[in-house]
């Protein structure tokens, strides 16, 4: 057994549950390889198929509030906004 998968005690590491008769737990990115991350023991969890296909390419904060990160590369152009910050 890997090592992360008998850290979690053959379960999935998001959802606790064990995997399904017949089925296997799957190894998820933690960042996923798509946003940078790395093929490495500490960039991956075991997931059951439904908690894996779910948080998909998304970051765990991501996939738990339902929306990506937004990256703020400029000022906000909210008119409400922009006044607090004049």
């Amino acid at each position: 057994m890997e090592p992360s998968v008998e850290r979690f005690q053959g379960r999935c590491a998001y959802c606790g549950l064990p995997p399904r008769p017949g089925e296997v737990l799957e190894q998820d990115h933690v960042v996923p390889l798509s946003r940078g991350g790395a093929h490495s023991e500490e960039n991956i969890l075991p997931a059951c198929d439904t908690c894996n296909v779910r948080k998909s390419d998304r970051l765990i904060v991501e996939w738990r509030f339902g929306k990506r990160i937004a990256r703020r590369h400029h000022k906000t152009t909210s008119p409400r906004l922009r006044s607090k910050t004049s």
